[in-house]
């Protein structure tokens, strides 16, 4: 009797040793100080292994960012030991949360075996913001991994727009943001979803603490000083440039400053919507307020300055009517300030020339009658 039943203890046992779950845990990363690290990191570790799909199959910026760019599949998981990566994190001082996720065992084989296959065939991916990163590459395979359970979304998420949410990660980084401010095109400017939001991995974390019930750990603070900044300071500096070039163009000279500035931002505008394969870049307002012949802005004769002015001034007031009515979404006051305030200017120099030859018109037509 006691024989049989300490096989029975024993056999019980070993099923709970088999069936028991994985310890399957979310490691979420707080931003960092450089700018590939400024909006967090997400990582699936288990057993001491971290799988981890934030990582370029090249560690070159140019190839990084051209293949994001033209959609071409760069990025690869790969597994890397858990130790080694929260000693990386914590050395520089950044923020670390833990989440022991609440899976059941076939859940978690299913997510682990996932990720282990991605390693090891070396599934890539083309890298999105929004919607192919560190981040939702885990959202994903969680999901799948739980039949859906995650894909309802966190339901309180941030209300800010895409284009926020991007400004806020660069906070204080004025060249980045001003670039943003007028290659940012339309799509940036509607309110993600609970689901879609999780690109982001703070958003993550919470949206696994609703749906899956996974307590918040957290394992080290920031310890990086977090001074005051300001996501809108690109557009204020568009602002301050257009007043710099309404001062240059009541100048002749002050026409080529002028031109070089609006045709190289006409162009970098213009090519950046033909080659970056992203909606976001392609369908921008700004390509009908920034164009890249403004470079012949000091060459083109009166005759055609005149016209071409108005007409620049007509439809960049156009527009700002048109954002101030909400019929458009896109921030463009900075824009719309950076095109008119230099033309108006330009005309402004150009009218004591226009009232100077009217007497000389009428005193011609005087003697000659």
């Amino acid at each position: 009797m006691r024989r049989a039943l300490a096989l029975l203890v024993f056999a019980f046992a070993l099923f709970v040793t088999k069936t028991a779950s994985a310890d399957v845990t979310l490691y979420t990363i707080g931003p960092g100080d450089y700018l590939y690290a400024r909006y967090g990191h997400s990582l699936i570790c288990e057993d001491g292994t971290c799988y981890d799909y934030g990582v370029a199959d090249r560690q070159e910026p140019a190839h990084i960012v051209w293949t994001a760019m033209r959609g071409e599949p760069s990025f690869v998981p790969i597994a890397v030991p858990e130790n080694v990566v929260l000693d990386f994190a914590k050395s520089q001082g950044r923020q670390i949360d833990k989440q022991r996720l609440p899976l059941t065992p076939e859940e978690s084989k299913r997510l682990i075996d996932g990720m282990k296959n991605d390693v090891a065939t070396k599934r890539s991916y083309a890298y999105h913001a929004y919607s192919a990163n560190c981040s939702t590459q885990i959202r994903d395979r969680i999901d799948a991994a739980t039949n859906g359970r995650l894909h309802a979304g966190w339901t309180n998420p941030n209300p800010a727009r895409f284009r926020e949410l991007a400004e806020e990660g660069l906070s204080g980084r004025l060249g980045e943001l001003t670039l943003l401010a007028f290659l940012l095109g339309a799509p940036n400017d509607r309110v993600p979803d609970g689901w879609e939001i999780m690109f982001l991995p703070a958003a993550l974390r919470d949206g696994v603490l609703e749906r899956l019930g996974a307590p918040i750990e957290k394992i080290a603070e920031r310890e990086a000083i977090i001074l005051p900044t300001s996501r809108a300071v690109g557009r204020i500096a568009l602002f301050a440039l257009a007043l710099a070039l309404f001062v240059a163009s009541k100048r002749r000279r002050g026409r080529f400053f002028v031109g070089f500035v609006l045709g190289t931002m006409g162009t970098i505008t213009a090519m950046t919507a033909a080659l970056v394969v992203w909606p976001e870049f392609q369908r921008n307002w700004a390509l009908l307020l920034l164009l890249p012949i403004d470079f012949a802005l000091p060459y083109l004769p009166r005759r055609v300055l005149v016209p071409y002015a108005r007409a620049r001034i007509a439809i960049a007031a156009l527009l700002g009517v048109l954002e101030i009515t909400g019929v458009i979404a896109q921030p463009l006051l900075p824009l719309v300030a950076l095109i008119v305030l230099p033309f108006a200017g330009i005309l402004r120099t150009l009218r004591p020339r226009e009232e100077a030859t009217e007497p000389a018109v009428a005193a011609t037509a005087s003697t000659a009658g």
